[in-house]
């Protein structure tokens, strides 16, 4: 059996669908030839049932019919959820591990690495029945070529051509701000979602703009170039800020050039955008973070 380790968007699904497919077309040999592979859904397992002895039952009965068949295979995404993580609070691993040590059942199991480090790392019991395979980082070329070749399905299914420069703003956008994955999955999701709305929009070319403008929707930042009045603002943010806030002319003077910086491109993206004041209570720090969202982000509460 074996545990794919990776972040959201890192391949772990794709992997298995490839595996899938290898199997499936006989490509596999041994006792991977022309397998099934089934997936666990947890949620449904869970449905109706009164206690743990209920569900550990019907857990028990599943692998008892898979056991017979001798072609199948389980995926089991998000493992953590059957040690017991916060999303199910219980743990039914005590049924499984049996069948594994006897390779009664084999198991392609996939988590995050945070979940892997919290649920999985402390019970040593499971590195005797599982591969643990952890996905790394895929390099900017490499990541390209993914996201040009996925660009070719989605063109198809949209009925939209795509510019290689839509796709290379996908590949240096999604992996700054849509953070909640990692490439080449980020970059995927992007790329789906631009040329959706360019569809919607019965637009024939999604071009790098649409690119920008999709990121400036899912993460409410300005991403392009400014425009006139953003450019006015940001020469005059010291005063416009001032109109709201007395005094602190060097906190001040110190984030409207940090605001330049980010948006003329001269920010360095190792770091964070980010801003820590530092003072007593009252001096001022609530009101000038609600005063940069409001001038900046349109809404104190942005």
């Amino acid at each position: 059996s074996a545990l794919l380790v990776g972040e959201p968007g890192s391949g772990k699904n794709a992997i298995v669908e490839a595996f899938v497919a290898e199997s499936f077309s006989q490509k596999l040999k041994g006792n991977l030839y022309h397998q099934r592979i089934f997936k666990l859904y947890l949620d449904t397992l869970l449905a109706g049932a009164g206690n743990q002895g209920e569900l550990e039952k019907r857990l028990d009965n599943i692998i008892e019919e898979i056991s017979h068949s001798g072609q199948v295979i389980i995926y089991i995404s998000d493992f953590e959820n059957i040690l017991g993580s916060s999303s199910f609070h219980i743990d039914l691993s005590g049924v499984l591990i049996p069948y594994l040590k006897n390779k009664t059942i084999r198991i392609i199991a996939s988590a995050t690495n945070g979940s892997y480090k919290k649920f999985i790392e402390p019970v040593s019991i499971l590195f005797d029945v599982f591969e643990v395979i952890k996905l790394q980082d895929i390099d900017p070329d490499t990541v390209i070529r993914m996201l040009l070749d996925k660009a070719s399905f989605i063109e198809k299914e949209m009925k939209v051509d795509i510019s290689y420069k839509a796709i290379k703003a996908c590949l240096d956008l999604a992996s700054k701000y849509l953070v909640d994955r990692v490439m080449p999955g980020a970059g995927v999701i992007l790329l789906q979602d631009t040329a959706n709305e360019g569809r919607l929009a019965n637009k024939k070319e999604v071009t790098e703009v649409d690119v920008l403008k999709r990121v400036e929707e899912k993460t409410k930042v300005k991403i392009g170039p400014p425009g006139k009045e953003e450019r006015d603002l940001l020469l005059n943010l010291e005063k416009r800020m001032h109109e709201s806030l007395i005094d602190q002319e060097e906190a001040v003077s110190s984030i409207a050039e940090g605001m330049r910086r980010i948006r003329t491109g001269l920010h360095v993206f190792v770091r964070p955008i980010s801003f820590l004041f530092l003072g007593p209570t009252g001096v001022g720090k609530t009101q000038t973070a609600k005063s940069l969202a409001r001038l900046y982000f349109n809404n104190e509460k942005n």
